[in-house]
């Protein structure tokens, strides 16, 4: 958050908010920068829990991940978010989270999965109404939204069978079988260019755990 602060500074001094220009300016990557505009999307209320005593300090990383859904909502007009109100909802989230509720900040992209998947497949009206309980009743869950069909959990399983048998099978290949393809150095380094831009795009903030990896092998 103070590194936000100076960044909103610099911005409004220079008048400038193009991420890439801001990076060459600061030193400080795309996805640094992009964190940091997250940040002071928010309120002040809730900029000022993010700098306040280390005891007291709520992580960024909450309110980051929950910027996967608050900035959609707002953007699309969404009723449930609107009818209760920007502040009202994060606070309501946050309760949610601090009563374990919500276990892990990364949770919200599950939301987020169940907003995209419900607005392209015509569901909106089913994720208002589900939505709408979610905000109002405490101890309703994420897996409580009944959204049918509003998810993308048998594809993310998939992608991870199949990369744990690609990067075994790029393991056991010999260096000078691969440099040898041309055919699958260029399809290897198409891939390469894919994950760094969907990596860069998506996973704003870094895992909590680094046993978390660990887990997933």
């Amino acid at each position: 958050m103070p590194t936000a602060l100076k960044l909103k500074i610099l911005m409004e001094g220079l008048q400038e908010t193009n991420e890439r220009k801001l990076s060459e300016l600061t030193k400080l990557s795309v996805s640094q920068i992009r964190r940091c505009k997250i940040l002071l999307s928010y309120p002040k209320r809730f900029q000022n829990m993010m700098l306040a005593p280390p005891s007291e300090r709520m992580k960024t990383d909450f309110f980051i991940e929950l910027d996967r859904i608050r900035r959609p909502a707002l953007e699309d007009k969404f009723e449930p978010w609107l009818q209760h109100g920007d502040a009202e909802s994060i606070d309501v989230l946050l309760q949610k989270y601090e009563s374990k509720v919500i276990v892990n900040v990364t949770d919200f992209r599950r939301i987020a999965e169940i907003y995209r998947a419900a607005q392209k497949d015509g569901k909106r009206r089913r994720l208002e109404s589900e939505f709408g309980k979610f905000l109002e009743v405490p101890e309703m869950t994420i897996d409580d939204l009944n959204v049918p069909g509003a998810t993308f959990a048998k594809e993310v399983k998939e992608i991870q069978r199949s990369a744990k048998r690609l990067v075994a099978q790029l393991e056991a290949a010999e260096i000078e079988a691969i440099a040898s393809d041309k055919d699958l150095v260029r399809m290897l380094n198409r891939l390469w260019k894919l994950l760094h831009t969907k990596l860069e795009a998506g996973l704003l903030v870094k895992v909590r755990d680094e046993e978390d990896d660990e887990n997933i092998n």
